[in-house]
């Protein structure tokens, strides 16, 4: 499952997100070169059902399908609802915040942000056993615990069925360690290794242990830990997100040996430039789909590259920011976020079709936070808009809605009502979330299932 956090909004927030957007949105046109794509097909989308969740367990944060359940993280727990129903089949409330939540087998995996992980029977919510440490990352037969210890920091394999460690590794050093993003994206597979990246004052390392039997296979040292992402179950890229000169450098590892596959220089997203020094963001927009990466380069044109060697098999037009692959599509939008969306062919790189849109992406760069999702070849994202509040005048107010797009065609197919946002996806369609916030309003903490 993919964490997609609640977002609110203070005035002095939300005038300052305006005033980015109108910066950003400023000389951003249509590509030239083909017929646009109406913006308005599709209505308002009625949810197949929409079911409240008590209060113990708070907003929804995410939803996923299991066999006939559908299992919820939410802000304080976890509930599984019926998948034809909605009905609540039970729900068990930590009490506390929650870090992530993965599924395999019959078992289920709770994190909390500070605590231990509990492991809980998916058909009946029973409490098997309670795992130390943070829940880091699931893979699709084990998720994985770090926990600091006096010795450095001690990872474990647990068996979601049982609750039970496959295996322990401390690797030493006592600085904070994090499982490498990504690996929670490849929960259907198996990697090669486990990239665990620790992190002491002076330095940062990358240590690639053997998912089987947590056996250190290498070790390699990286500029910064949030750069560190399993693209693929044999591939590890590695770059510089902190970075205050555009590009940096791409790394590619073997997830198998721990040997460096590739390296290439790519661009940044520039935000904002104080003088003549850019500021760049996290490179969100480096998207691995299948044995495909994409990625920006110095001068902001979308590449496409084979995940194995890293080189451009073609480059597109400046401003145009990939954000997920469709079978033979490559959907991407223009200005930073605000721009339209755009179909463009895998093979050739040539357009395939544009369409206008309203909103603004609530996370532009894509990937961080994962605010869009494919299933098949239907393209569900989660858009905003600023909204005045009546009487409180400059406040604003966020408001979400929730779009499906057919990528073969750049129609849009529906749009949910406001404030529901995307938090899942089955293979006949997508969850949404609806979240109280702290002025309550007409909201309430909901999930919502649409086909």
């Amino acid at each position: 499952m993919t964490t997609t956090g609640a977002r609110t909004s203070s005035s002095g927030c939300a005038v300052a997100v305006l005033l980015a957007v109108a910066v950003l949105a400023a000389g951003c046109t249509l590509p030239t070169g083909h017929d646009p794509v109406p913006p308005d097909e599709g209505g308002r989308k009625a949810p197949v059902w929409a079911t409240p969740l008590p209060d113990d367990v708070g907003a929804p944060l995410e939803a996923a399908l299991a066999g006939d359940a559908v299992v919820v993280r939410a802000e304080h727990g976890v509930a599984v609802l019926d998948a034809a129903s909605g009905a609540i089949r039970w729900r068990h409330s930590t009490g506390t915040a929650t870090a992530g939540v993965t599924i395999a087998r019959a078992g289920i995996v709770l994190g909390a942000k500070r605590g231990s992980a509990r492991v809980l029977d998916l058909a009946t919510g029973a409490d098997r056993a309670t795992v130390p440490g943070t829940l880091a990352a699931a893979t699709a037969d084990s998720a994985y615990t770090i926990e600091a210890t006096t010795a450095g920091n001690t990872v474990t394999a647990v068996d979601p069925a049982t609750g039970r460690p496959r295996w322990t590794r401390t690797l030493p050093g006592h600085g904070s360690a994090e499982v490498a993003r990504g690996v929670t994206a490849l929960q259907g597979t198996t990697p090669a290794s486990l990239p665990v990246v620790t992190t002491e004052s002076a330095h940062s390392r990358i240590t690639f242990l053997a998912t089987a039997t947590g056996a250190v296979i290498a070790t390699r040292d990286t500029q910064d830990p949030r750069g560190v992402e399993l693209a693929a179950p044999g591939i590890v890229l590695a770059h510089d997100p902190a970075a205050r000169n555009c590009p940096v450098l791409l790394q590619a590892y073997d997830a198998r040996t721990g040997a460096e596959a590739w390296q290439r220089r790519i661009g940044q997203w520039r935000l904002s430039r104080t003088g003549d020094t850019p500021s760049c963001t996290t490179p969100g927009y480096v998207t691995v789909a299948g044995d495909s990466l994409l990625t920006l380069d110095p001068d902001e044109h979308p590449q496409l590259a084979p995940l194995d060697t890293g080189q451009p098999a073609w480059t597109g037009a400046a401003g145009d920011y990939p954000i997920a692959v469709a079978g033979p599509v490559v959907v991407t939008r223009t200005c930073h976020g605000t721009g339209p969306l755009t179909g463009i062919d895998l093979t050739t790189g040539k357009i395939r079709w544009s369409t206008p849109f309203d909103g603004h992406d609530t996370n532009p760069a894509g990937t961080a936070n994962q605010e869009f999702a494919l299933s098949g070849t239907t393209l569900y994202l989660t858009l905003d808009r600023l909204d005045p509040i009546p009487g409180a005048a400059p406040k604003v107010q966020v408001a979400y809605a929730m779009t499906a797009i057919d990528t073969a065609t750049g129609r849009r197919l529906w749009t949910t009502t406001p404030s529901i946002r995307l938090c899942g996806t089955a293979a006949d369609g997508a969850f949404g979330c609806q979240s109280a916030g702290p002025s309550g309003g007409d909201y309430r903490n909901e999930v919502h299932r649409y086909r």
